[in-house]
């Protein structure tokens, strides 16, 4: 049980961490009213608070300071590497694995599927399409192929629609 002597309730304790760690595990202590444990040379330091700049704002001369101190800086293009790989797919935050929207993933597949010269079905025209092969929109680049217009509208049954709709169209006038 964590002590209740003046060291304690002024956030001070003068245990070792071993047994403040047993103690907050310990059933008839209350863990959830400290937020951190700080070990210090000269103690052992339970904050109540959180600390450091978490829910607020630099203030707009602070925000200009850090700016000029960046500005002109430069990076080798190691470095450049190495920032954007450490946020590259998977390991953004903002990474959605496979609840992906439907633009995203066409954009992730064109960025990923390299555009052949001529469309892969009829191989005359030159792709202008991304075209999903399953339906199932995975991100997968072997589901998805480059196609002209006409064979993506062809593949989609959307030519003989659009055929028939004209067709229709001429009938009526």
């Amino acid at each position: 049980m964590v002590p209740t002597n003046t060291y304690a309730q002024n956030g001070l304790l003068q245990q070792t961490s071993d047994s403040l760690s047993s103690s907050i595990l310990d059933s008839s202590c209350c863990a959830k009213d400290y937020l951190e444990v700080d070990i210090m040379p000269t103690g052992i330091y339970i904050r109540t608070k959180p600390s450091g700049m978490k829910g607020k704002k630099h203030s707009k001369e602070t925000l200009k300071k850090i700016s000029e101190a960046s500005k002109g800086r430069i990076f080798s293009e190691e470095a450049k590497r190495k920032i954007r790989d450490s946020k590259l797919g998977s390991k953004n935050p903002m990474w959605k694995a496979n609840d992906v929207t439907y633009g995203a993933l066409h954009e992730w597949i064109r960025n990923h599927k390299p555009k052949p010269e001529f469309c892969e079905e009829c191989g005359c025209v030159p792709p202008y399409d991304l075209a999903n092969i399953s339906g199932e929109y995975k991100r997968d680049i072997n589901d998805f192929e480059w196609l002209c217009r006409k064979c993506h509208m062809d593949k989609d049954g959307r030519l003989e629609r659009l055929i028939e709709k004209r067709r229709g169209h001429a009938k009526r006038k």
